[in-house]
């Protein structure tokens, strides 16, 4: 592969959340149905809006946390899913707030590199007590380009998903 193939391929936070899955995550995707098989990919903001432009998210009398309450914990009750992934401060702050772990997201962080370095494992699951379901929890780092920690520490993080 041509470097410029290469640098055009890791582009994008798809490019980036695949190279978490080892490459992965895109080869599962069945673009004829336009589905995963392995995976199921969804969003923490499932309102209309653009958080970035705080003022007009504001203005829209929309709160991406009332969404997210209203959809994404349903979505999850009847998917039932083994992992569920959370990249950056949202849904990562949001999805412990669901579950007894009363700890910041960036302190789950750093816990998960523990397992890494120490060879561990397994990641202990969670409830998430508004729908009293169990699943494990891996806390992320959003994997965009703006933040270098953020790969670093993915690409790490990844060996508890792999």
């Amino acid at each position: 592969m041509t470097k410029a193939k290469e640098k055009q391929r890791k582009k994008g936070i798809i490019h980036k959340i695949d190279e978490f899955f080892d490459f992965k995550l895109l080869k599962d995707f069945d673009s004829k149905n336009r589905t995963f098989t392995n995976y199921y990919w969804t969003h923490y903001i499932k309102c209309p809006g653009n958080i970035r432009k705080k003022k007009v998210f504001q203005c829209s009398g929309l709160d991406k946390h009332i969404c997210a309450e209203t959809f994404l914990l349903q979505e999850i009750k009847v998917m039932q899913p083994d992992v569920v992934l959370t990249a950056g401060s949202l849904p990562s702050s949001w999805f412990l707030g669901k579950t007894d772990y009363r700890k910041d997201w960036k302190t789950m962080v750093w816990e998960e590199l523990e397992h890494v370095i120490k060879n561990e494992e397994g990641i202990q699951k969670m409830r998430i007590v508004d729908i009293d379901y169990e699943v494990k929890i891996i806390v992320l780092p959003h994997p965009s380009g703006v933040n270098p920690l953020g790969s670093f520490l993915n690409q790490k993080l990844s060996k508890l998903v792999t």
